[in-house]
Parts: C-alpha cells; structure tokens; sequence
C-alpha cells in the first residue's frame, strides 16, 4: 500500500464522499500517473479501483458523482483496473507538496484531522495503524525513542519519523 493511500487519499475522500462499498475495491492509489505518454499536470491522485467495482450496484452513481466533481481530470478501465484521477482540492494544496517531501508534522490541523478520521473510519480493524500515523503527523516523542534505538542513531527535533514518499512508487503509468 503507497503512502499515498494513507496520507493523500483522505484529502479528496470526504469531497466525493467516497464509501466502504467503493474503498473495498480500492488497490492502490498514485501520487503521480502518466496517461498515455503524458504526465497528468498539477498535483492529483489516482485511484486504482479493481474491475469487480463494475459489477458493484452502485457503479453508475460513483461513476456518476465522481466523473461530475471539480476534482475529476480522467476516468479510464484498461486490463483489469478501473482508473480516477483526481485533482487535490485547493485548500490542500500545501498540504499535498508537504507532504511528497515527507513533512508530514508540518501539515495543516485539517489535514491531519481528516487523515485520522478518514483511517479511524476505515482500519476500525486495524487502530494500532491509525495510532502510529497519529505518532507521524504529531513526532511523538515515544515513536522517536523507538526509531532512535532501532535505527541506533540520534534524531534531532526537525526530523520526521517518518519516510519520503518514494516517486517510483508512487507512479503509475496507464
């Protein structure tokens, strides 16, 4: 699973509303993605939504309320994957290029706010998830701790606790 998952999709989630029902169908997301030899201009995300989301009963309403935002920039089906790409909304846009530069501490309070509702809502199953992006987005002092003497190494306070996203694999091409 890309950063991007966890980090950028949250931002666009609650503009389209986005839904168990269609995030079961969910493989990845991209933080970069090319269309037909031409890179998508701007800062968006790409969701790569197996085609079993086809069949799904509330296929056309997605498709629908998706492909009509002002977050929509393309929608294709190719193999075995069904693709969006959606702009960043205007009052994440910092937020965004902060975090592609791993500076995940210094995002909005929105953003994070959304970041952990978005997870809370979705890894109900999985909190201890949700918790460790907490300790990212706020450098909490026990996550340094437990990387200092993992890492053997001495963090100073501007570190992040937490990687760069990683381009290559944050890119796709379709």
């Amino acid at each position: 699973m890309n950063k991007s998952r966890t980090y950028i999709l949250p931002l666009v989630e609650r503009e389209l509303k986005l839904d168990l029902p269609l995030l079961h169908h969910l493989v990845n997301t991209y933080a970069y993605c090319t269309v037909d030899q031409i890179e998508v201009a701007g800062p968006s995300i790409t969701l790569e939504l197996n085609k079993g989301f086809l069949d799904h009963s509330d296929f056309g309403r997605y498709k629908k309320e998706i492909t009509e935002s002002n977050l929509f920039i393309y929608y294709c089906i190719k193999n075995k994957y069904c693709y969006y790409v959606l702009k960043i909304p205007d009052d994440f846009m910092n937020d965004y290029y902060l975090l592609l530069e791993g500076k995940y501490s210094q995002i909005s309070t929105k953003a994070k706010g959304y970041i952990l509702g978005h997870l809370h809502k979705f890894y109900t199953h999985r909190l201890e998830k949700v918790h460790e992006v907490w300790k990212i987005l706020n450098k909490d002092v026990s996550l340094r701790r437990q990387l200092e003497e993992r890492l053997n190494t001495s963090l100073s306070d501007e570190d992040e606790l937490s990687t760069k996203m990683i381009s290559i694999d944050e890119t796709i091409t379709i």
